[in-house]
């Protein structure tokens, strides 16, 4: 009898085994949360969730993200809103920060530590819309008590793209100059001209100073001429400049095209320059699209 109990078992342990369904991942995702961290922006503060759809973001160069919920907001900010990983920098131009009423928490602290982590997954440039992920701790002035901010997406978020520009160049020290941000200025006073094209990285920090004093027109331009200042600036807000200030000895800078209706001035620059100190540092292969303001 005991035998046929066994046989009876395993035969409806079989039955039972063959009528399941097997599992799918599909059985493992929660259909509340994911709405949740489908939504336009979402994040959890010290495991508190952020929901919001008012969000807001904008592109000129660098990118900001914003997601607001009443009194709090969170906002992201990188380099540029191209698909990558943004790691949070000393200069701050990556970085998360979390203002809750007049409060406002950085990932980014006054020593430079910065621990943000940034990912923009997909950028659509046809709909102007990214989407990406974040993480990071985050710090009110003077405290050392951080709020942790986890779990953050945003999915499909409209931006506002504004042309900033961009300049780029080798440098004879072996780096090179990419600067996002490039503009175009003309003034005028007691009937002289001077126009400017000025482009700079890192929230100017480091930053190329071209002027020319005249109205500008499709050509090559001498640096030597009297008419034209090329300044190089490796750290603008450095107290030694006679060491981090280079200036135009000789070169070019060659202006081709100037588009009124798309507000561009676009050229190109070979550039030998010299400090006070007598170092040398020569550009080569330059190029520029200035923004006309």
């Amino acid at each position: 009898m005991k035998k046929y109990l066994i046989y009876l078992l395993l035969v409806l342990v079989s039955v039972s085994c063959e009528d399941a369904e097997p599992l799918t991942a599909q059985d493992f995702i929660n259909p509340d949360l994911e709405a949740i961290r489908n939504r336009p922006f979402y994040a959890e503060i010290d495991g508190v969730p952020f929901l919001t759809t008012n969000t807001s973001g904008r592109s000129e160069g660098q990118l900001t993200a914003t997601g607001r919920k009443e009194s709090q907001e969170i906002f992201i900010v990188t380099d540029s809103p191209e698909e990558g990983v943004y790691i949070g920098n000393a200069q701050g131009t990556n970085r998360v920060v979390y203002r809750n009423g007049s409060d406002f928490y950085s990932s980014r602290r006054s020593n430079g530590e910065n621990n943000a982590i940034i990912s923009i997954t997909e950028y659509d440039q046809q709909a102007s819309t990214i989407s990406g992920t974040f993480e990071a701790t985050v710090y009110l002035a003077g405290q050392n008590k951080g709020i942790q901010i986890e779990d953050g997406v945003f999915n499909n978020l409209k931006i506002t793209v504004i042309p900033s520009g961009k300049m780029r160049a080798n440098l004879s020290n072996g780096t090179v100059f990419d600067a996002n941000a490039c503009q175009f200025f003309s003034t005028t006073a007691m009937g002289a001209t001077r126009e400017v094209i000025n482009a700079s990285i890192n929230n100017d920090t480091i930053s190329i100073n071209i002027t020319i004093n005249e109205s500008i027109s499709v050509k090559s331009y001498d640096i030597a001429d009297p008419l034209v200042n090329f300044i190089y600036n490796a750290n603008t807000f450095s107290a030694n400049a006679m060491q981090n200030s280079y200036f135009g000895q000789s070169g070019a800078i060659n202006i081709t095209q100037i588009n009124t209706q798309n507000r561009t001035v676009r050229g190109t620059f070979n550039a030998n320059t010299q400090n006070f100190g007598g170092q040398s540092l020569s550009f080569q292969n330059g190029t520029f699209e200035a923004i006309i303001q």
